[in-house]
């Protein structure tokens, strides 16, 4: 695993010397506000939704289980397509996936709401299904895109700066979609679907100014790269990623059961404390990968040990926590960590593999969401049944690994 201080020679000489401009990023950083907005959207409404259209908890479960296993199936596919089609293609073939599985889903929602009877659980069930299958294969390659995108225009000591500034973008609709949501839900719970629908397509109009990104002085094969997981390479940045990605979900998973079960919040009291929390874990996000974006000086190591410690302090609080507001204060320092942590691990897998390796390297690291939204739902609420406190434990001992994997490097 190389750092950006040891990053192979062949990698360090084939990148360009300076970082994109923000006029260059400006399409990237719109693309993951746009999908991540949309896909928060989704995950604010969806109790409401569930609760309206007569579904059970267990097969909102299956909903996210099955989106899990077709981004891990996708993003690998996405980063062999990306070579092959350019990265503009490629990121325009994702968006475009992502605004009609959410317009259709809208569709059918708005119809839905309009009958007189509701359709059947499974007629539901069967639509949120593949419309949130098709979305969730199509968001996985946005990331990946985006990713190899960087990686292939930025040399190996600025990539951990430059990819603060595409998550950052990020991490405001983050904060954004769940109050812009809960406003639109007035008006109906398709407004809020619509919106998800739309947002994607403003990148698209931006893509034109991004310019194509060079391969390096290899040929690119007609065929894209493969780079699996745990090729040593990028193993222990994986590893990182999967720890780091399933701690968010774990968290998202239990908080509210916590604050009602634990703290004595009613329901409507646990909702609203849980989107504050998350709201402030959001602008945490934000404000920390600003900070890593205007110090590229800093490794991506040092950044990940910081990360670590912080989200590690952040989460295990939330067990000593006696009032609702307290979590907020919680999520804000664990969001600050999450915040250094993510781009370091990007920048440390990109930094280990050749330029024309960078899109399979993206998907490679995809992957580690995707099997994150297949284990953790099932990880955190399995052990929350068992007792409370243990996912919030889990969590910092997941964080407490990656720490220690940094500091072993």
């Amino acid at each position: 695993m190389s750092t950006v201080l040891n990053a192979p020679s062949s990698v360090a000489d084939s990148a360009p010397p300076q970082a994109p401009t923000t006029r260059q990023m400006t399409p990237l950083m719109a693309a993951n506000f746009a999908v991540l907005s949309s896909n928060y959207a989704f995950v604010a409404l969806v109790g409401a939704l569930a609760h309206t259209l007569s579904l059970h908890a267990w097969q909102l479960g299956l909903v996210i289980a099955t989106v899990g296993v077709m981004w891990v199936a996708s993003a690998p596919r996405w980063g062999r397509l990306t070579p092959r089609l350019g990265h503009v293609a490629a990121l325009r073939r994702a968006l475009a996936g992502v605004a009609i599985s959410f317009g259709l889903l809208a569709a059918y929602v708005h119809w839905a709401l309009g009958q007189t009877v509701l359709p059947g659980a499974g007629v539901s069930l069967g639509l949120l299904l593949l419309t949130r299958v098709a979305a969730g294969a199509f968001t996985a390659g946005v990331p990946v895109v985006c990713m190899g995108w960087i990686a292939s225009r930025t040399a190996p000591a600025a990539r951990a700066a430059v990819m603060a500034r595409y998550g950052a973008a990020g991490a405001v609709g983050m904060v954004v979609a769940p109050p812009v949501v809960g406003w639109l839900g007035s008006f109906g719970l398709s407004a809020p679907l619509w919106l998800a629908a739309l947002l994607p397509l403003v990148p698209l109009v931006l893509l034109n100014r991004l310019p194509a990104a060079p391969t390096g002085n290899a040929a690119v094969p007609t065929k894209g790269p493969t780079l699996r997981p745990f090729d040593k390479r990028i193993r222990a940045a994986w590893l990182s990623a999967l720890a780091l990605y399933s701690v968010v979900i774990i968290a998202n998973v239990c908080i509210g059961f916590y604050l009602i079960d634990e703290l004595g919040a009613t329901s409507a009291g646990a909702a609203a404390a849980t989107g504050t929390a998350l709201g402030a874990a959001g602008l945490a996000l934000m404000l920390s990968q600003t900070v890593v974006s205007r110090h590229p000086d800093v490794t991506p190591r040092a950044w990940l040990r910081a990360g670590a410690v912080l989200a590690a302090l952040g989460f295990a609080s939330i067990l000593f926590t006696t009032q609702p507001w307290m979590v907020a204060v919680c999520f804000f320092v664990a969001g600050c960590g999450m915040g250094l942590s993510f781009p370091s691990v990007s920048a440390r897998a990109a930094n280990g593999v050749q330029p024309h390796e960078q899109g399979a390297c993206a998907g490679a690291m995809s992957i580690a969401q995707g099997a994150s939204m297949v284990i953790a739902p099932v990880l955190g609420a399995g052990l929350y049944e068992w007792t409370p406190a243990a996912p919030f434990v889990l969590m910092a001992a997941l964080l407490t690994a990656v720490l220690v994997g940094a500091l072993r490097d």
